[in-house]
């Protein structure tokens, strides 16, 4: 049977719907009684029952107050609460306090006391002055052991084990073949001439003994072989016994010598507001490029770090700058599918190219300014004439949207870089797509190729770096071909994507920026890890190197342009 209570909500229920009813009644029958009586009957059950509700209210609140001070006393009564709630838990609960409330209040007692009891032994051992000592010497050693697994594994990825033991194979190999051991001269020798050995052993061996009787017992130069021809030779021995000993290759005096790099850091420039996503600088030095996803480009004075001009005509973010070899034009891409021919150092706008229909990610001058060649998300290569503004043709294969180019020197040899990792060379000059290589399972973010032509070097979204070998020969074949490139190295030393790549002016040596803060300068023969910018700045987005050798510049994503001398 329903207590008084719930008859109540009842009756509100059903009064209420009787009104709701009685309102559609009273709207066809035109009498407003079907719907007033109904109405008033809710009104009366919800006054009753919001009076019941609040006496319900008031009288839990005092048991709540009630049970509390007795919590409170049992805290200052130590391990007393407990036993005081357990004794006084039952007549609370009698006087109409729900029992699992009355549960709840002594279980929260019981952790309070937990609580205190823990927090008074933690203070009691921060106060222990031995403890700490020890847990400032256990902090120490971490450290300690930190920085040596980090010198390791830098060790270990900077430092390509398969070069080094096939460069030590072909020393080896090359002494071996220029200057080979006495011990193999000796031992062809004595095998020509085997029929003298018998005469040969007896005058050498009472040679042998009256030297070994001369060497004193520190050494441990052992005796000459005990074969030797008969005649001149048997004063081999005597002047050089030294060389039986095994001796290590030495390396060619032509190979390079990596010299660590020490870069200054000068000054950082701000004017963006958005991720600085590329950087270009004059050939004369003298000017900075900045294209920035706040849709602005901006030229600065390396030198100075005086901003010289800001350039707003891009609907959408800049993707990338690129300045002509002859130092008169700059192209910018863009979010708008648009590329922006400029005028410098003025940065007076020649002329708009359009053409892509989705956003423009890189482009490249020719060697003689005069062809511009972009790549786009649209999946596909223009081709375009600088000077009449014009597109000459479109490459592509669809195959996946293009992030990043980069042109051969010859001219006629080009590298894109798409989102499925892969690299697709193309001979420019048939419009022939030449060669696919597998870079990683990520998108290539940006792409170099080295001054001599022989290698291409990838930067990848997985934090990987790859280098391949290209083989000049069969670059200008309009065919595919297996041999055209082979992976030389790869190098995992990022932890973020390898967002942008820059050469040295001499090709020795080549930067990686990276996600992750970090920039990384490397030795392109050895891949040793030449020298690193502090990571203290956040994601570096852009990088590039002075044509004169002297300054490095690094697009921020946080807007900033930091600008690095060497050392």
């Amino acid at each position: 049977m329903l207590n008084n209570r719930n008859w109540l909500e009842s009756a509100e229920y059903v009064s209420l719907i009787g009104s709701v009813i009685g309102s559609i009644i009273a709207i066809f029958a035109g009498n407003a009684i079907y719907a007033t009586v109904p109405l008033c009957f809710s009104l009366i059950f919800n006054t009753i029952n919001r009076s019941r509700f609040e006496v319900g209210v008031r009288r839990n609140s005092i048991s709540i107050n009630r049970l509390q001070r007795q919590v409170n006393e049992g805290k200052h009564g130590g391990n007393a609460p407990t036993e005081s709630l357990d004794q006084r838990s039952p007549s609370v609960t009698g006087k109409g306090m729900p029992s699992s409330l009355g549960q709840q209040l002594l279980e929260q007692a019981r952790r309070q006391n937990a609580t205190a009891q823990e927090t008074n032994s933690i203070n009691q051992w921060q106060n222990d002055p031995q403890i700490q000592k020890q847990i400032e010497e256990l902090k120490e050693q971490y450290a300690t052991l930190l920085e040596s697994i980090n010198n390791v594994i830098n060790y270990l990825n900077t430092n390509g084990l398969v070069g080094r033991v096939e460069r030590l194979e072909q020393a080896i190999a090359e002494r071996t073949i220029k200057s080979p051991s006495p011990m193999t001269a000796d031992t062809s020798e004595a095998v020509n001439s085997a029929p003298n050995t018998a005469a040969a052993s007896t005058g050498l061996a009472s040679q042998t003994a009256t030297n070994e009787g001369q060497q004193t017992p520190e050494s441990n130069i052992p005796p000459p072989p005990p074969e030797e021809p008969p005649g001149k030779n048997l004063a081999a021995p005597k002047s050089k016994p030294q060389n039986n000993f095994p001796v290590l290759p030495k390396l060619s005096a032509s190979e390079p010598i990596p010299i660590p790099q020490t870069w200054k850091y000068i000054q950082s420039l701000s004017g963006h507001s958005d991720w600085v996503k590329s950087i270009a600088i004059s050939p004369s030095s003298t000017q900075l490029v900045s294209g920035s996803l706040d849709s602005k480009i901006k030229l600065w004075n390396l030198a100075t770090g005086q901003l010289e001009a800001s350039l707003d005509y891009h609907d959408r973010g800049v993707f990338a700058v690129a300045i002509a070899p002859d130092g008169k034009t700059l192209a910018s891409t863009s979010w708008d599918k648009t590329i922006k021919l400029w005028e410098l150092p003025s940065g007076d706008l020649i002329d708009t190219l359009t053409g892509h229909s989705g956003s423009v990610r890189s482009a490249v001058f020719t060697s003689d300014s005069r062809t511009l060649i972009s790549c786009s998300f649209d999946e596909t290569i223009k081709v375009w004439d600088v000077n009449k503004g014009q597109l000459i043709k479109t490459l592509t294969d669809y195959s996946s949207a293009i992030y990043s180019l980069a042109l051969h020197p010859n001219g006629k040899t080009l590298a894109t870089g798409i989102s499925d990792g892969s690299i697709l060379l193309w001979n420019l000059a048939t419009n022939a797509q030449i060669a696919i290589l597998s870079s990683s399972l990520d998108v290539v973010e940006s792409l170099i190729i080295t001054p001599n032509g022989r290698t291409l070097i990838a930067g990848n979204g997985d934090g990987s770096i790859q280098l391949w070998r290209l083989n000049e020969a069969e670059l200008l074949s309009d065919r595919h071909s297996q041999a055209i490139a082979s992976l030389q190295d790869t190098l995992k030393v990022h932890v973020g994507e390898v967002t942008a790549l820059a050469i040295a002016p001499d090709g020795e040596s080549f930067a990686s920026a990276s996600a992750d803060g970090t920039v990384k300068i490397w030795h392109l023969d050895t891949l040793e890890l030449l020298g690193s910018l502090p990571a203290d700045s956040g994601a570096v987005m852009s990088l590039a190197i002075s044509p004169d050798g002297k300054f490095l510049a690094t697009g921020m994503a946080s807007g900033s342009i930091k600008i690095w001398q060497r050392a």
